[in-house]
């Protein structure tokens, strides 16, 4: 049971990373749907690297370790796809 509740806050955690890579980039919501499924699946790969690190330990301190895990996995593989389609922030135009 604390699977599919760790599942739903790291699913939950990489929609919002998503969201808030959208608005930082100022784009439209055709890339915004391709942020989020990145960065749910970052999510997930950082929150099941936790758990499995930790041989699935069922303790509160472990499910909040996952969930800063799926946080920072989840925005370094949208920083990944960024540098790779190029769209790099340093090259950006401020208007």
């Amino acid at each position: 049971m604390v699977l599919v509740m760790c599942v739903a806050i790291w699913a939950s955690i990489g929609a919002f990373t998503a969201w808030i890579g959208t608005r930082l980039e100022r784009r439209g919501s055709p890339a915004g749907v391709g942020n989020a499924g990145i960065a749910v699946l970052g999510a997930l790969v950082g929150g099941f690297g936790v758990l499995a690190a930790f041989r699935g330990a069922d303790t509160y301190n472990i499910v909040l370790l996952s969930a800063v895990a799926a946080q920072l996995v989840a925005a370094g593989f949208l920083a990944l796809a960024d540098v790779r389609e190029g769209r790099h922030a340093a090259r950006r135009e401020v208007h």
